[in-house]
């Protein structure tokens, strides 16, 4: 009788089989179990390999990531801090400042709807900055 591993057919063993006797892969095929059982310690030994290397390419993404991230932040953060300047000025002007005819009422108009502009533009950016990036905003 011959055997052979089903992952490696270079591992084999074979007996000779006479009457009604009971085989053991370990004792009745010569070196097979032992060679079959380095087989699965090797496999065993990839496989964990595998594993770490599988851990070290994830951590690495995630610090790129996060790098990625803090990049976004850093051109995103003059920008926020611009439109809310801007639109706190044109609200304290609009504030200060009384219209004296149709032309500063116009002028005064059209302010108000730039700082409204201003503002959703802000709102919708951090909104979107947000959404985008939330699952890692604060981890650095």
């Amino acid at each position: 009788m011959q055997i052979c591993l089903r992952d490696n057919p270079k591992i084999s063993g074979s007996c000779q089989v006479s009457g009604a006797l009971t085989l053991h892969a370990s004792k009745s095929f010569g070196y097979f179990g032992v060679e079959a059982r380095h087989f699965l310690e090797n496999e065993k030994k990839q496989v964990q390999r595998e594993r770490c290397l599988l851990l070290d390419r994830k951590k690495q993404m995630e610090k790129e990531l996060a790098i990625e991230r803090r990049e976004h932040v850093l051109w995103y953060f003059p920008f926020i801090v611009l439109c809310t300047l801007l639109g706190i000025g044109l609200l304290a002007l609009c504030i200060v400042v009384e219209p004296q005819g149709p032309v500063s009422s116009v002028g005064l108009s059209s302010a108000v709807v730039v700082l409204l502009c201003c503002l959703g533009l802000c709102g919708s950016n951090f909104q979107i900055f947000g959404a985008r990036f939330n699952s890692g905003l604060l981890k650095w």
